[in-house]
């Protein structure tokens, strides 16, 4: 509440002290001339304090999403990475089965000889996959908050 005259303000401050501090639990702040700019100026850092802090934490919570969704993508490229595993040991498990003179194109090669019809060739460029290939690993620390902050 901004009282104009400030030889009244004073006069008001200096004889019912508890005014000011009814007027504050009411929200209502007394200012006069001299304390109207200071006043103005607190509630403005204020504002600007109160504003950073609510940026400050949906920087937080989003940033905390994003590391959330980081590590499921890691642990999908992990499962996929398995899966890729396994299908090449299973890949490389038919190739045997298939391959040298033991194998099924060496049992059933005779065939070409006895048989007209048997006129294709079994492709020669077979070759193993070699499941183990360079791993990505981080750091633990990369993979922890730093110190002092948690979820």
């Amino acid at each position: 509440m901004f009282m104009p005259v400030e030889p009244a303000y004073i006069e008001v401050m200096r004889s019912q002290r508890e005014l000011f501090n009814y007027g504050y639990q009411k929200n209502v702040v007394l200012v006069s001339h001299t304390t109207l700019m200071p006043i103005l100026r607190t509630v403005a850092n204020l504002w600007m304090i109160e504003h950073g802090n609510r940026e400050a934490q949906e920087i937080s919570s989003r940033a905390g999403d994003i590391y959330n969704t980081v590590c499921l993508l890691g642990e999908r490229l992990f499962a996929l990475g398995a899966s890729i595993s396994t299908t090449a040991n299973k890949y490389n498990d038919a190739l045997k089965t298939v391959q040298g003179k033991q194998g099924l194109v060496g049992k059933v090669s005779r065939f070409q000889s006895l048989s007209q019809r048997a006129n294709r060739d079994f492709p020669s460029a077979l070759a193993p996959i070699d499941p183990e290939v360079d791993r990505v690993e981080l750091p633990e620390s990369a993979l922890s908050p730093p110190d002092g902050e948690e979820d």
